[in-house]
């Protein structure tokens, strides 16, 4: 990964970074039943994912940009979260959504970079392409969410209430893998659209990964 001028870091980081964010975001999906359909529930699986982010970023990262990236955007999500939580106002919720829709995508460009960087790969790398794969689903729950939100009934099958974020893990990582067997329906072009959209970055991804990997072998023969 590229220097930065954080360098203490690198004194508690360990070298397989990757790796921890990986068990970290299956400990997240394993508790997700703890997640229940309430505002308590919002609340926690929402602010357990920033707080996942924000330690990725600034793993990742290794810079002050990135560490100011972290906090200028997980920062205003966990305000406006709390804001939701404590007014009633779904409003704020939304805006928290769309900053965490912000800090998701600023943690998989160079986690990404890293991961389909020239450099040898490494068992670190596997991890880290691992954790990109279901931070692409994590990504895809939002996304769902917001358009329940703004188009309620896209959804059949969802529990009654305002939308959860939590209630679109199931069907993103059934279609993130392509295996399906969510009992929530997508209706209307506009979520049909986006289900086409993460299933073809769930197959495009793993093909480039593989291909990362495959092209990375005959480079570590010429150096070994």
């Amino acid at each position: 990964m590229a220097d930065g001028p954080l360098q203490p870091m690198r004194v508690w980081i360990p070298h397989l970074s990757c790796f921890y964010l990986f068990l970290v975001l299956i400990l997240l999906i394993v508790l997700l039943p703890a997640f229940d359909h309430s505002e308590a529930g919002q609340l926690s699986f929402s602010a357990a994912s920033l707080l996942v982010l924000v330690t990725s970023l600034v793993t990742l990262g290794r810079s002050r940009f990135t560490l100011w990236v972290a906090l200028l955007l997980v920062g205003p999500a966990l305000v406006l979260l709390l804001l939701s939580h404590a007014t009633g106002d779904a409003g704020y919720r939304i805006w928290s959504w769309r900053f965490s829709v912000a800090v998701l995508v600023a943690t998989l460009v160079p986690l990404l970079r890293y991961v389909l960087g020239p450099e040898v790969m490494t068992k670190d790398k596997l991890f880290g392409g691992a954790a990109a794969y279901l931070l692409l689903g994590l990504l895809w729950c939002y996304f769902y969410a917001l358009v329940e939100h703004f188009s309620p009934g896209s959804f059949d099958g969802l529990p009654s209430g305002p939308p959860h974020v939590a209630d679109m893990v199931f069907l993103s990582f059934g279609t993130l893998t392509t295996g399906g067997l969510a009992d929530i329906v997508p209706r209307g072009k506009m979520v049909h659209s986006l289900v086409i959209l993460e299933e073809l970055a769930g197959t495009l991804f793993m093909a480039v990964v593989v291909a990362r990997l495959v092209a990375s072998y005959p480079r570590q023969g010429r150096t070994g």
